[in-house]
């Protein structure tokens, strides 16, 4: 189960349409071209590659999630659930 996280807090449950998410339902939901990033041994989380470059808002619940700083909308997904 994947948890969408605005930059407001607001936290979203989502789900692939297939078994997994594709690359087009992982740039929709971050809003462009996309970065992995790991967050622990399970989970991983999908931000847009280009977020800083384009100064998007600091996303304080996925940054403290992470332990790093994330900034637009972050995706957190288990490894199975991205190919």
């Amino acid at each position: 189960m994947a948890m969408l996280i605005s930059v407001d807090g607001e936290q979203t449950v989502v789900e692939p349409k297939g078994a997994t998410f594709s690359l087009d339902e992982l740039q929709e939901y971050v809003g462009g071209f996309i970065e992995i990033l790991p967050i622990d041994e399970d989970r991983r989380a999908v931000a847009n590659d280009e977020g800083r470059i384009r100064q998007m808002p600091m996303n304080p619940v996925a940054s403290k999630a992470a332990g790093y700083l994330l900034v637009g909308p972050i995706l957190v997904v288990s490894r199975g659930e991205i190919e």
